[in-house]
């Protein structure tokens, strides 16, 4: 005997989920590609973006960078490079009191800028350029920066005292590529005009194809004014002194100079350098 089961609705399976439970996996894995191609921009044409500055505080003052006089052109105590170490020492508020020759000063220098061509006139700039001796140390605390000022006062051989900070990206990034802007006319492919949107993405995109290159962020200007600001704030900065900056993180710091190379020749570029 058979029967004729009517239905009223209750348990009947709409005809759209009979299809898309037999087709069970490809649904889920056209969903993952949608999903990827969502979150890495290429729906609807539109490119990836460089990732925003990490979230993260700004660094505090570490140390203290002091002239030496007479080197320093200023009206101070003549003394030699000894007698200011000597007397940097005597100020319990300091601490690793060092001595950087005017050598040491270039070499820091040219080892982290990267040049567009080995041995151009370029290069050769960098090389030539001349740093007096300076005294570096590190500081108890940001507030105690009046009281080494005031202790070393006169002293022989001191001269101005500045306070110095750690770099924000140290630890974040291995690579920054400074975009043109009108203060950088007179580096590299500048003229006097900020980068196009155009130019940044294309050195953006170069970046990416780079062996090891894992994340690449994007300082823009009010992040470089805020940056600023948190470290001088006595001084007055505007938005219009200040570039855009790509900086790139890598899988190994030893591949950063071969990177910067590849960017830094490219149109919009104003200079590359070694992130430490």
């Amino acid at each position: 005997m058979s029967y004729d089961v009517v239905s009223f609705g209750g348990d009947r399976r709409p005809r759209w989920s009979a299809w898309a439970a037999a087709r069970r996996w490809p649904l889920v894995i056209l969903a993952g590609v949608v999903a990827a191609l969502v979150g890495g921009g290429y729906l609807l044409g539109r490119p990836p973006e460089p990732s925003p500055p990490p979230d993260a505080p700004f660094p505090q003052a570490d140390g203290v960078q002091i002239t030496l006089c007479p080197d320093s052109g200023d009206s101070c105590e003549p003394g030699t490079p000894e007698q200011a170490v000597a007397e940097a020492r005597k100020v319990p508020e300091l601490t690793s009191v060092t001595l950087v020759t005017g050598e040491e000063a270039r070499r820091r220098l040219y080892d982290a800028i990267v040049t567009r061509e080995p041995q151009s006139p370029e290069e050769a700039r960098y090389r030539s350029l001349a740093y007096p001796p300076h005294l570096r140390a590190g500081l108890r605390g940001p507030a105690d920066l009046e009281t080494v000022r005031r202790r070393l006062a006169g002293r022989p051989g001191i001269g101005r005292i500045f306070l110095t900070w750690p770099d924000f990206w140290a630890g974040k990034a291995q690579v920054a590529v400074a975009l043109c802007a009108p203060r950088l006319a007179s580096s590299g492919t500048c003229g006097t005009s900020y980068a196009t949107r155009a130019q940044r993405d294309a050195v953006f995109a170069l970046l990416r194809e780079q062996d090891g290159v894992e994340e690449v962020f994007l300082e823009d200007r009010p992040f470089a004014l805020r940056l600023a600001r948190h470290r001088q704030p006595h001084l007055r900065f505007t938005l219009g002194q200040f570039s855009e900056t790509l900086y790139a993180r890598l899988d190994d710091p030893a591949k950063a100079r071969a990177i910067a190379q590849a960017v830094v020749r490219q149109p919009g570029v104003a200079w590359a350098r070694l992130v430490k």
